[in-house]
Order: C-alpha cells, then structure tokens, then sequence
C-alpha cells in the first residue's frame, strides 16, 4: 500500500502518454479513478466508461526493483489482445511506460509518426528523486482537502530544487496554487503564482497540455472566458 502513490503516478503517466496518440480517445483519470484497488468486472467498467479496450495492470517495487504487468483486453469479447512483464530497476520505468504505449499502439494496429514515437520517448526528467517527489504530489493533489493540497504544493517544491528544468512538476505545483484559490484560500496571490508556475512549464515545454490546461483555469477564475 505504501506503494500506492508510485503505482497511481505511473498510470497518470500511461493515460497521458496515450492521449498524445491521435489514433485514440483515451478516458480521464477523473473517471478512472472509481476503479482503482477494486476487484472490476472489465464489461461493466467499460459499459460504464463507453470504451471498447480496458488496460489494467500492476506495479510492484522492491528496493531499486520494479515490475510492471500490463493487459490490455476486449471489452466486447473479454479475451486479451496484449499482456506483458517488465522486470528491470526503478530508473528504467521511462522505458518501461514508453514500451507499454508502443505495444498497446501496435496491439490495436494504430501506426505512430515519428513526432509521437519522439514524444513518448521523451523523459519528463532525467532525476528519479525529482520523478518521486513529483508522484508524491500528483497523489496528494488527487486526493483533495486542504492539508493535502498544501503537502503537494511542498512535493512539487520539492520536485522544483532538484531539477529546475521539470516542467511537470511547475505545471503540477501551478495546479495546486490554482485549487487553493478556487477551494481552501481564495487569496488573489494564488492565481498569480497558479499562472507563473504554467508559464515556467511551457518555457520548459511548450507542448505541456498541464501547463495550458493550467493557465485556462486561471483564465476561467478571472472570468477571461
């Protein structure tokens, strides 16, 4: 269980990932969410859901070990179309999520460009201290409730002094300012600083769909629709 908020991360990770692929529509993690750490019957989570694959899967860690099982079935049918394993360190997970959207692009015959391979090869930071703190917050944040809005704010901080070039992790801390505004403080300086961090984001990234989602929240709050 201690593990809970690394296993979430990856699955954030993974969701992403696939939004990038213009071949697939991919649910949110807000409606995922439900399922997680229940025991699913996958036709009732897909009818639920109005999807046609359901990817499920696993994540354990031991010290510096990490494997990774992953299945993606049919929600019409119910049998597999691809399932793997992958058993390497806990630096290797960038790889591991990269070949886990790869495999799923092939299992369901959906061709990559080259700026799509690019992307999901792409690292979000070459520091695993960083990536943790970062998981750590992503889980406080979805979590909601205001002491723990502010214990994200202190692990995407985190996050931040490690590596300064982490454009998730601003995008995640411009997050967290922006429920602060909106749920537990309602200070102006929130919003300010929600559409600093976005900004330090996309100098970072300016393909971040956070960073831009972020600043459209400040945006809506200001009433700049």
């Amino acid at each position: 269980r201690e593990g809970d908020y690394f296993c979430a991360g990856i699955t954030e990770d993974i969701i992403t990932d696939l939004s990038k692929v213009s071949g697939l529509r991919v649910v949110s993690r807000t409606d995922m969410l439900p399922f997680r750490n229940k025991e699913i019957n996958i036709r009732q989570v897909a009818e639920a859901l109005r999807v046609n694959y359901v990817l499920e899967g696993s994540v354990r860690k031991a010290g510096n070990r990490i494997r990774i099982t992953a299945q993606l079935i049919s929600a019409r049918d119910g049998y597999h179309l691809w399932a793997d394993r992958f058993d390497g360190l806990t630096e290797d997970i960038f790889d591991f999520q990269n070949e886990v959207s790869r495999k799923i692009a092939d299992a369901l015959k959906i061709s990559l460009t080259d700026s799509e391979k690019e992307t999901l090869a792409k690292k979000p930071t070459d520091d695993l201290r960083a990536y943790d703190f970062y998981l750590r917050g992503r889980d406080y944040l979805s979590r909601r409730g205001k002491k723990n809005t502010e214990a994200a704010i202190r692990m995407f901080e985190n996050a931040i002094k490690i590596d300064k070039e982490f454009a998730s992790a601003y995008a995640g801390l411009g997050e967290a300012c922006a429920y602060m505004y909106e749920w537990y403080d309602g200070a102006i300086t929130w919003l300010g600083r929600a559409i600093e961090m976005n900004r330090e984001a996309l100098d970072r990234d300016p393909n971040s769909i956070e960073a831009r989602f972020g600043i459209a929240m400040v945006y809506y709050h200001q009433g700049r629709l």
